[in-house]
């Protein structure tokens, strides 16, 4: 009976006591040109605004109670349509949901960088990129924000984020949200959401 009621305990701690959904910001000029966008403060295009549009029907069928959005432009002119088009109130706006800022590899062609950066995701995590942040470093950025917002907030809270804000998320779930910030690599490498799109 106890090593159930102990089971049972462990299986409460993990559960998150607020629900997320991670919602990947418009698109931009850059996207369009497959370019790796990282901390270049890009706006949205007309394609993302759009995009950001159709986001807020899938918020406000969600039911969504608030927005926090990584404090770069696109992130946060997303939110605001959103906002403005769902109804739900843009509650904060934070650097922790920046993407990982890839420094040197910033405005190259994508398709180059994904190789090396899942090279150094595999085998140097710790390794900070000219300009820019580890791997491990953007990680614990990122999941520590996410923990500060389970502390913070009751309900189902949208976070505006980057696709590889989403990425990182789902590579934590997949471990079970652990405390160490542990995260599935292979998660965290596979296809994430398009722009302007949800993931629970």
């Amino acid at each position: 009976m106890n090593n159930l009621m102990d089971k049972k305990k462990n299986i409460a701690k993990k559960m998150p006591n607020t629900e997320i959904v991670i919602i990947r910001h418009g698109s931009t000029k850059l996207n369009n040109a497959n370019k790796i966008r990282g901390w270049i403060d890009v706006p949205l295009d007309e394609k993302g605004k759009q995009e950001a549009k159709d986001a807020a029907k899938l918020v406000k069928k969600e039911g969504l109670t608030g927005l926090i959005a990584s404090d770069l432009d696109r992130t946060q002119e997303t939110a605001a349509i959103i906002s403005k088009y769902s109804g739900v109130p843009l509650i904060k706006v934070s650097k922790d949901f920046r993407p990982w800022h890839v420094g040197i590899h910033s405005g190259h062609d994508a398709d180059k960088v994904h190789k090396i950066l899942a090279d150094m995701v595999e085998n140097e995590p710790d390794k900070q990129i000219d300009g820019g942040e580890s791997f491990n470093e953007f990680k614990d950025r990122f999941i520590e924000g996410i923990k500060k917002v389970r502390k913070s907030y009751k309900g189902k809270i949208g976070i505006v984020t980057h696709y590889r804000g989403d990425r990182i998320y789902c590579a934590w779930k997949a471990k079970g949200f652990p405390d160490n910030n542990e995260v599935d690599i292979k998660e965290f490498n596979k296809l994430g959401i398009d722009p302007g799109k949800l993931n629970k």
